[in-house]
Formats: structure tokens, C-alpha cells, sequence
């Protein structure tokens, strides 16, 4: 969040466009391409205001992935898993590195989201759709609302949980409780 006075409080980073193939068909311009755009980019969006968020106190909350825990046999999506995987655990480094300078870093991480690719995907496969076991995991059976999530990132952001840095909080509306 950026104040009327141009200081930064909080570094948001919700970076996803992967590119899904099977992991023995993937290439490494598709891999390294899902990599620039999952991982990268949070790295580089935490670097550039980290001095600005010590200086105040600050919080940066990165978005994971469901599939940054636990692989989804449904989807081929390696590189996506690999991706946020490392964003998991860059959020646990920059923790412990950011307890030392008052910079709290906490990260979210969602199941199949309500965004116009999933949307596509059910039009044209129905009950087929590759993400569909995931979401019959779900209480409601239906991806995310992308709002919800924004939400419990923003909690972990907020005064009210100034005192958790390092958390890990799944949004995944139950999937990963049940198998």
C-alpha cells in the first residue's frame, strides 16, 4: 500500500503465469518462463522497497500455492510447483531476515482460483476439467473467489497481526485438509 505521501507500508506480490506441460515434455524456455514470472518477480518486487519497509516497520505478504505444498496429480504443472514452492520458502528466509530490521513478511497460498483461465477450462471440460478433483475437495466445490484470498493476505498485513511474521496460511477453502 502506498501512502498519499509516496511511502510504502506493505509489498503485496501476487505474480502467477505459468506454463503448464507435463514435466518430461516441459522445455527450458517454458520452465524458465513460469520461473521470470512466479518467482523472479517476487523476488525482485521484495528487494526493491525492503530498505523503505525497514526504515517504517513494514510487511510484504507473498501468494503461494497450493501446489507450492502438495502436487496435484490432476494438472501437469512442474515448473508452476517448483515456482511457488521457492516463494514459500523465500517468505521464511526474508522472515528470518527481516526480524533482525522490523520487516514482517508472511505469505498466502490458494487453491484453483475463479480467473479467466480456470472459467475457460470448466466451459470447455465441464466436470473433465483437470482442476475438478482438487475442487470436490473444496466445502463449496467451485474455484476461489481471487478477492478472498486478497483478503487473508491483507490480514497478514494489517495492525491486527503485527505481532505474526513467518506464517504460512493456506486459503484453499479446505482442500488441503481432505485427501
Amino acid at each position: 500500500m502506498i501512502q498519499s505521501d509516496g511511502r510504502i507500508d506493505v509489498r503485496y506480490n501476487n505474480a502467477s503465469k505459468p506454463k503448464f506441460a507435463p514435466f518430461a515434455q516441459m522445455g527450458g524456455e517454458d520452465y524458465r518462463f513460469t520461473m521470470q514470472n512466479e518467482l523472479d518477480l517476487v523476488c525482485h518486487a521484495c528487494q526493491a522497497p525492503w530498505p523503505q519497509l525497514a526504515k517504517i516497520g513494514g510487511a510484504i505478504v507473498n501468494i503461494g500455492s497450493f501446489t507450492g505444498i502438495q502436487g496435484a496429480r490432476a494438472l501437469p504443472q512442474a515448473a508452476h510447483a517448483a515456482a511457488k514452492g521457492v516463494v514459500i520458502a523465500l517468505t521464511r528466509q526474508l522472515t528470518a531476515e527481516g526480524v533482525a530490521v522490523g520487516v514482517r513478511v508472511n505469505c498466502a497460498s490458494p487453491v484453483v482460483m475463479a480467473i479467466p483461465p480456470v472459467l475457460v477450462m470448466f466451459e470447455q471440460c465441464g466436470e473433465n476439467a483437470p482442476v475438478a478433483p482438487v475442487l470436490k475437495r473444496t466445502i463449496d466445490g467451485k474455484p476461489g473467489d481471487p478477492l478472498a484470498v486478497t483478503y487473508a493476505g491483507l490480514h497478514r498485513a494489517s495492525d491486527e497481526t503485527k505481532w505474526v511474521t513467518g506464517s504460512h496460511h493456506v486459503a484453499d477453502d479446505g482442500a488441503h485438509a481432505v485427501m
